[in-house]
C-alpha cells in the first residue's frame, strides 16, 4: 500500500473519531477542504510539517497517523536516537553553505534546495521526538 494512502486513511479515521468534518480540519491547519480530501484519499503528498500540525490539531500521537505501532515509535524515540539525528543535522548544516559539496542518496544527486528542505524536516522530527520522550518521561 502506498504510504500516502495509508497516512491519509489514518488522518480521515482520526478526524471522524473526533467528530470533525474535512472542512473543520482544513480550517484548523490552514489548508483547503479539497486539499485535505486529497490527502485523506492518498491523492496528495503530505509534508512532515503538515502531518505534525494535523496530529496537534486532532490531539493524537503522530505515530497513530503514520500507522506505526506505538512500540516501534517508542523504540526509535530514545535519547541516543535523538543525539544521532542531531549529529546528522549538524553535518548537514556544517556543509550546506559550502560550495562543491555533492549531495546524494542511494546514488541519486539531491539538489541543494531539497537538502535544505530535508534539514528543516529533520529539525521537526527531532522536535517531535524530544516532545514524545519528554511526555513519556513525565508519565514514568
Amino acid at each position: 500500500m502506498n504510504i500516502y494512502v495509508k497516512i491519509g486513511g489514518n488522518i480521515k479515521k482520526a478526524r471522524k473519531q473526533k467528530g470533525l468534518t474535512a472542512k473543520q480540519l482544513a480550517e484548523g491547519v490552514a489548508r483547503s477542504r479539497s486539499f485535505i480530501s486529497d490527502v485523506e484519499n492518498g491523492r496528495s503528498k503530505i509534508s512532515i510539517d503538515l502531518l505534525h500540525r494535523i496530529a496537534i490539531f486532532l490531539d493524537v500521537p503522530i505515530y497513530r497517523l503514520t500507522g506505526e505501532p506505538e512500540t516501534d515509535f517508542e523504540k526509535h524515540t530514545t535519547s541516543e536516537n535523538i543525539m544521532e539525528l542531531k549529529d546528522s543535522l549538524k553535518i548537514i548544516e556544517d556543509n550546506l553553505s559550502r560550495d562543491g559539496v555533492k549531495w546524494t542518496f542511494e546514488g541519486r544527486d539531491i539538489p541543494k534546495d531539497k537538502v535544505s528542505e530535508i534539514r528543516d524536516q529533520l529539525k521537526l522530527i527531532i522536535e517531535l521526538k524530544q516532545l514524545e520522550l519528554k511526555k513519556r518521561q513525565s508519565k514514568s
